[in-house]
């Protein structure tokens, strides 16, 4: 009888550990190189600016957080990932899913600002080549 207790407490737990609580992002492989002197990539040049392009599980934000400093997340909510992406609201400057109201700073690094997501947006390495003004972002 105590053997059958255990199994059910093991299954019990394996649920539990399933749940919502349990957020994550998908991992999605990421290599991306930016050629910054490109006129597509201009709107990145001041300090502050932001950009979306295309790549990770729902696209990335570029953040171009110092002088030569970029930082790049993901754009999937780690609450809910296959409901929709963070989009930038421009109210308070924060990046907001919409199917579950998170929203996650740019400017502290992607932590949840407002949940119920309870982990910050995933970051890429991202590398910045003051040389040739290329941007790197892998994972």
């Amino acid at each position: 009888m105590k053997f059958r207790h255990k199994i059910l407490f093991c299954l019990f737990i394996l649920f539990v550990a399933c749940g919502k609580d349990a957020q994550q992002i998908p991992y999605e492989f990421v290599d991306i190189t930016i050629d910054l002197n490109l006129p597509e990539f201009t709107d990145l040049t001041p300090i502050g600016s932001y950009m979306m392009i295309t790549g990770g599980v729902s696209g990335i934000v570029i953040y171009h957080e110092s002088i030569s400093v970029y930082r790049s997340f993901d754009r999937c909510c780690p609450y809910d990932p296959y409901c929709d992406k963070v989009r930038y609201n421009k109210d308070n400057e924060n990046l907001r899913d919409s199917c579950c109201g998170s929203e996650f700073s740019l400017k502290l690094g992607g932590i949840v600002t407002h949940g119920p997501a309870t982990i910050s947006l995933r970051e890429y390495k991202t590398t910045f080549n003051e040389f040739n003004n290329n941007l790197r972002i892998v994972n």
